[in-house]
């Protein structure tokens, strides 16, 4: 007599199952570290954009006369900057689907090189 192969009805389920548990609590694990992933993303921007500011007062003694990024290079944020003479300051927000992370929603960084964000110490 043949055995028959394969799996039961129930088997079936029981994977199902697991692989349904799985999947809702990785997720959102998931998603928070895409967020994370993503500041990246306002770091590089706001850095890159004080090293041309500071080559642009090293050339001329002055922060003034340089188009500045308006959107971070992945878009995930928005570029505000505030440039006198002597100063600037940059600030990025989030947007998007970025904006779902509260913890670091913004990040600013000054001619001193002083970095602030939402929550001190733990965005940058």
């Amino acid at each position: 007599m043949k055995r028959p192969t394969g799996f039961t009805l129930i088997e079936l389920m029981i994977a199902v199952a697991i692989a349904g548990i799985l999947a809702f609590v990785a997720l959102p694990a998931y998603q928070q570290h895409i967020l994370k992933s993503n500041r990246a993303d306002a770091i590089e921007t706001l850095a890159n954009t004080a090293t041309t500011l500071e080559r642009q007062f090293t050339d001329t003694n002055s922060y003034l006369g340089l188009a500045l990024p308006t959107q971070s290079t992945n878009n995930n944020y928005s570029i505000t900057a505030v440039v006198t003479a002597t100063t600037f300051t940059l600030t990025a927000t989030a947007k998007g689907k970025q904006s779902k992370d509260t913890e670091c929603a913004t990040f600013s960084l000054n001619q001193a090189g002083v970095k602030t964000a939402t929550t001190a110490g733990a965005c940058w």
